[in-house]
């Protein structure tokens, strides 16, 4: 098993000021559930700047490769995001409609945990 550290910068429109805060406080809500029940998946962290509205998440992920290891943090960042209403169009081939707080991928880092 291998173990990365996955760290996403994110921006996000649709919210700004306590709006965006609360929002991301819901996203790392929702990461902390999913390492509960996701083996192999821990240590998140939501960072937030909220003048520009970037988000960086990170999480550490171990798995067979540094391939699976970044599929399964992308899946369970991305699932987060869900979980906490926001919206992410063009990631992935999956087609959704936009919605009130959209993420758009700026860069994923990937290194050895």
């Amino acid at each position: 098993m291998i173990s990365v550290s996955l760290r996403f910068h994110l921006t996000v429109t649709g919210l700004n000021g306590d709006d965006l805060s609360e929002h991301v406080g819901g996203v790392m809500s929702e990461l902390v559930t999913l390492v509960g029940i996701n083996d192999g998946v821990s240590d998140p962290a939501v960072a937030l700047d909220l003048g520009a509205g970037h988000i960086e998440v990170e999480l550490v992920v171990g798995a067979a490769s540094a391939g699976a290891a970044a599929d399964l943090g992308f899946d369970v960042i991305r699932t987060a995001i869900h979980a906490a209403g926001g919206f992410t169009p063009g990631w992935g081939d999956v087609s959704e409609s936009t919605g009130h707080v959209e993420y758009d991928i700026e860069n994923v880092e990937l290194q050895p945990a």
